[in-house]
């Protein structure tokens, strides 16, 4: 018999979107759930999103950019000249007083940002953006193919590749036509045509 998997990503910070996502997911039966980064920010969801997160407990979780942020302003690293930076870093700062930082931070530097994984017969890699790079604008919907082959660099073997980061749902093809797919965003959707939370669902049979 086949499993149900939810993709999602880039929630920031927004609780009330994780909720109605999950709560869906339960009706859908999904049997499984990946998470390809960016948990928090800059919507105020803290413990409460952290603890929520736990619940649906991902199987695969892939470290996004705003997650290193994350990180790296409580380690002190932040680029003063760049304000917009600054304002995140204010936001990381902010939002450690609201939670659980120890276990949160412990448990979000483990993440890799990219994952390789099997499906059945399917070869699978998972990243929130470019395979060593988890930032960019390199993989936005309107940027070149070549850009889009780049997902497949080191494992032209993967038959699937799911990425985030750029918080539009997108279905596509490399020049070797191997699929690309992006569940868009949470808690942050760009798409103007149907703006509302997203996610993608896997089917195996």
């Amino acid at each position: 018999m086949g499993e149900r998997i939810a993709v999602f990503s880039d929630v920031h910070g927004n609780t009330t979107a994780l909720e109605a996502v999950y709560q869906d997911s339960i009706k859908q039966k999904v049997d499984k759930y990946w998470f390809l980064g960016d948990l928090f920010s800059p919507g105020p969801g803290a413990q409460d999103l952290w603890d929520l997160f736990k619940q649906i407990n991902p199987e695969i979780c892939i470290r996004g950019n705003w997650d290193d942020l994350f990180l790296n302003a409580l380690r002190g690293v932040v680029d003063t000249d760049r304000t917009s930076l600054v304002y995140i870093s204010k936001l990381a700062q902010t939002l450690s007083e609201r939670l659980d930082a120890n276990e949160v931070t412990s448990t979000i530097k483990k993440w890799p940002i990219r994952e390789e994984t099997r499906v059945r017969d399917i070869r699978v890699g998972l990243t929130h953006n470019l395979p060593d790079l988890n930032y960019g604008q390199a993989l936005y919907p309107t940027e070149k193919q070549r850009n889009f082959n780049e997902l497949f660099d080191g494992n032209q073997n993967l038959d699937l590749a799911i990425y985030a980061h750029v918080h539009h749902p997108l279905m596509r093809y490399s020049s070797d036509e191997q699929f690309v797919l992006n569940p868009g965003s949470v808690g942050q959707p760009f798409f103007e045509i149907y703006p509302m939370q997203k996610t993608a669902a896997l089917q195996t049979q």
